[in-house]
């Protein structure tokens, strides 16, 4: 099993991998989904590459915690890049 001490999704090997602090829950907006502070054409671009089946790293872009990334997930980053929610 793969430890996860913050409880965030994510496991702290893919934290560290990441250059992330696996102690610290920085999960922040899930639509943030490289998390960098903005939900932007960045996180689109991911989820939808997320979507597509396409490789996108230790990065968790299962925006609603739905068990896979979906067509819901694409559009509810899409509305948050947007301000939209």
């Amino acid at each position: 099993a793969n430890a996860d001490s913050d409880n965030d999704g994510v496991s702290d090997k893919d934290e560290i991998d990441a250059g992330t602090d696996p102690l610290v829950d920085d999960s922040g907006d899930p639509a943030d989904v490289n998390d960098d502070d903005a939900v932007d054409a960045v996180d689109v671009q991911l989820v939808i590459n997320a979507a597509l089946g396409i490789a996108i790293g230790p990065i968790d872009a299962d925006v609603n915690n739905a068990d896979g990334v979906n067509a819901v997930d694409v559009q509810l980053v899409i509305n948050a890049a947007l301000g939209l929610g």
